[in-house]
């Protein structure tokens, strides 16, 4: 072994078996600080250290393997849950987001947003890298049928300004009085911009809705509760930005998405990147649901979903 490094892995010791700090080091070795910072990180790089996480309660990095395996995924991150807070669960995670976001996010990508409360935390946790050429643009109507914004429009100019990417919106209500204006609407030359960007979107990012009166979705989606419980009848679970779907994955036949202006489910499936992000375990039906019919690429979740998640996912095996 070299001079150098035997040196180097004396600054290992040192700092990960002694504990000793940078300061510590650089004067029992007669270095600067810098350099001992400079060495402990190559370590890392190098594969002279390496890193077992052992959290209390179970292992994160087991759930996130457990779960891609599951569903084939490109990618998923389970955050551990310190605090039963649902803003701190969906802070903690839109960090995570930030990360994956900036590492897949490339020139002239079209980056396709959702709505919602789940979106709005991801915008707020976002973290800035420019692109050249990038475009951002709502997959889904940002506007309850009064003409009211619920915030779609805050989303998308964070996302904008994040990644310096120009802004399109969707400002039509996310959903119409009828089939006939939908259609009408979709033919506008303004708006068929848009929906062309949300065709050529090749990462998109939502979060997904319950099929519940206290969702997003039917707060502010123009639905009355006899519309919900019709729904509910005909076996829908919930909604990605907008679009109803059933346990099985499928739209149905339904009067309801012929109404929604947005995304369509089966263009989601197509996208290279199709992040979901979730942070309450009531949601762990739909998200099964979601994951069985392909609407999910990568996956952003809690440990207590994502514990949930898999032990849905082996009793249904178990009773094939």
């Amino acid at each position: 072994m070299g001079k150098d490094n035997e040196q180097i892995f004396r600054v290992i010791k040192k700092h990960y078996l002694m504990r000793m700090s940078q300061k510590d080091i650089a004067v029992s070795e007669g270095l600067s600080t810098a350099t001992v910072s400079r060495i402990i990180g190559s370590a890392v790089d190098n594969g002279y250290v390496e890193f077992t996480l052992n959290f209390p309660g179970g292992n994160v990095v087991e759930m996130e393997n457990k779960i891609q395996g599951l569903y084939d995924l490109k990618f998923v991150s389970v955050t551990k849950v310190d605090i039963d807070d649902t803003d701190i669960i969906l802070r903690d995670i839109s960090i995570f987001v930030g990360d994956y976001l900036n590492y897949i996010v490339r020139d002239g990508d079209i980056i396709g947003v959702a709505w919602g409360y789940t979106m709005s935390k991801v915008a707020n946790g976002l973290k800035p890298r420019s692109i050249k050429g990038g475009k951002i643009v709502g997959i889904n109507g940002g506007l309850i049928q009064n003409n009211t914004s619920i915030g779609a429009e805050d989303i998308i100019e964070k996302f904008s300004r994040n990644f310096n990417a120009t802004g399109y919106r969707l400002m039509v209500p996310v959903s119409v009085d009828s089939a006939e204006v939908a259609r009408m609407l979709k033919k506008d030359s303004h708006l068929k911009q848009v929906f062309s960007l949300i065709d050529k979107a090749n990462i998109i990012i939502f979060g997904i809705g319950n099929l519940d009166l206290k969702s997003t979705m039917f707060r502010y989606g123009g639905f009355s509760k006899r519309e919900f419980e019709k729904l509910k009848n005909e076996g829908y679970v919930g909604d990605i930005g907008g679009r109803f779907f059933r346990k099985d994955g499928s739209p149905g036949d339904n009067v309801f998405n012929e109404r929604i202006m947005g995304i369509e489910l089966e263009q989601i499936k197509n996208k290279e990147y199709r992040i979901a992000v979730v942070a309450t375990e009531n949601k762990v039906e739909v998200l099964h649901a979601a994951l069985k019919n392909g609407y999910v690429t990568s996956l952003f979740l809690d440990e207590k979903t994502a514990r949930k998640l898999i032990d849905l996912e082996y009793s249904c095996k178990e009773k094939k």
